[in-house]
């Protein structure tokens, strides 16, 4: 992935577009036969512009996993661990209200790739140990 902060809101309008077309388009068919024409298409860009802010497809799937992982993280880093281990509701509930605000994503993505949640499932599991420090 290209390593650049995208505070500009226009440049993050653009990347928003590109990620939403891709998971669009994995509802419309198989991930190998997604071309970056596809996309550009889909997104209303030309490639210049898809060139200038990802590398390739599998950098927007870096880029989808990066997202999930920053939100799970910033949830976590909002949560007092003893809440966590002994009152899960409210973290739960933190959870979910975050997926649902969120929903036409996380179902697009779940609706394509089942093991979506293990992996959102594996991330908050590898947080909680990071954050426990246990071992």
């Amino acid at each position: 992935m290209i390593n650049r902060k995208y505070t500009d809101p226009r440049a993050r309008a653009t990347r928003d577009r590109i990620v939403n077309a891709y998971v669009e388009l994995l509802l419309e068919k198989e991930r190998e036969s997604i071309s970056i024409n596809d996309i550009c298409s889909r997104s209303q860009i030309n490639r210049t512009t898809f060139y200038r802010h990802y590398l390739n497809i599998s950098d927007i799937e870096k880029d989808i996993e990066k997202t999930v992982l920053n939100k799970f993280m910033q949830l976590l880093d909002n949560t007092d661990l003893d809440d966590f281990l002994y009152g899960r509701k409210e973290f739960l509930n933190t959870v979910n209200e975050t997926i649902v605000s969120e929903i036409g994503f996380y179902s697009k993505i779940l609706l394509v790739n089942h093991l979506f949640l293990n992996y959102i499932m594996d991330i908050l599991i590898f947080l909680l140990i990071i954050n426990s420090n246990i071992y």
